[in-house]
């Protein structure tokens, strides 16, 4: 984001970074030393202002880097700004990670859990289903009717709170959200991706069928074709109850595993496991593809090997530009085109 209306982004977004970090650690401040702060609705937009800040600060950094590359011989003064500017996104972090600790000393003072229980992943996650201390504060129930929201001790606590933050984020009730498929070899593949949904009665036109070979219902279910290992793997419909769980966890490859297993729970027989003979290239040859691509100009996350959602998009759609198969899946075909260009 470097122009807004025809105004350069940086002036625009500076004014309000200036303006936002102090008020937020101000705010953080009073949110410290004051205890009646913590207990009221201050807290929220504490977290809201000092979230907004850790966005903003690194797009503002970019844009103006932007501007400053324009200028062919910048002065001193701009000089200093732009390597100062780099600097900021330090003090956003900082007030993002105070803003999660004071949510988390809110957890304390409640009696929801005391300081030695409060041990995390490295990423600030507490409890058995890893909720972030704002989840925490916003989503978790007492549902054993004991006082106290402990997702670390009570399994009733967690299994009421994970319902509800799954309602939150958009699941519906009695519908399904992962159910496995039979796809014939014709299926247009471009169509199979978790972007795209279409409703069940098309899928079925386009020969999609149950695991078992019967029919799917004839109805505007909206669904998407999910192929893990590419078109000769197992393959999946996604439902929107799917994507809610999606939200909570990014990783295709946990939220696919988490919910083949409450599938297999619900009574669904083993999966088929595809082709014996699935395409397969080697980890150094998948970082290899992922440089590649990136060079092109994708955004495949982090280069390191690992397929994730962004890097199975970029493929997708670089399979479309080829002629190949769009399922998403790194072939040695694919990364032979990608190194000749063509």
């Amino acid at each position: 984001m470097n122009v807004i209306n025809g105004l350069p982004a940086h002036a625009l977004l500076l004014h309000l970074v200036v303006v936002l970090v102090p008020l937020t650690a101000l705010l953080e401040i009073l949110c410290g030393l004051w205890p009646a702060a913590r207990r009221g609705q201050l807290l929220w937009l504490t977290l809201v202002l000092a979230t907004v800040a850790m966005v903003l600060t690194p797009i503002t950094i970019n844009a103006g880097q932007w501007l400053y590359d324009l200028r062919t011989k910048p002065s001193p003064i701009l000089r200093e700004h732009a390597e100062r500017g780099g600097t900021m996104v330090y003090f956003a972090a900082a007030l993002l990670a105070v803003a999660i600790g004071l949510v988390a000393l809110r957890l304390i003072e409640r009696g929801d859990l005391r300081a030695d229980e409060m041990i995390g992943s490295w990423a600030g996650e507490l409890g058995q289903t890893q909720m972030m201390p704002s989840e925490y504060m916003a989503h978790a129930i007492d549902y054993d009717g004991d006082g106290k929201r402990n997702l670390i001790k009570s399994a009733a606590d967690v299994i009421g709170s994970s319902g509800k933050y799954l309602v939150h984020l958009g699941w519906k009730r009695g519908e399904p959200w992962l159910q496995e498929v039979r796809v014939p070899a014709n299926l247009p593949w471009k169509e199979a991706d978790l972007s795209i949904q279409h409703p069940r009665s098309q899928w079925a036109a386009w020969g999609v069928t149950r695991a078992d070979g019967k029919p799917l219902p004839n109805d505007n279910m909206p669904a998407s074709v999910v192929l893990p290992l590419g078109r000769f793997g197992p393959t999946f419909l996604a439902y929107d109850n799917f994507q809610a769980y999606l939200k909570w966890n990014q990783s295709l490859n946990y939220s696919l595993t988490a919910a083949y297993y409450a599938t297999r729970l619900d009574g669904a027989p083993p999966m088929n496991r595809g082709s014996p003979n699935i395409p397969k290239i080697t980890f150094e040859e998948t970082r290899e593809l992922q440089q590649l691509l990136e060079k092109r100009g994708y955004d495949v996350g982090r280069v390191d090997g690992v397929l994730g959602l962004k890097s199975r998009v970029a493929i997708r759609d670089t399979q479309i530009k080829f002629g190949l198969p769009a399922d998403g899946w790194p072939t040695a075909e694919l990364l032979t085109r990608l190194r000749t260009g063509r």
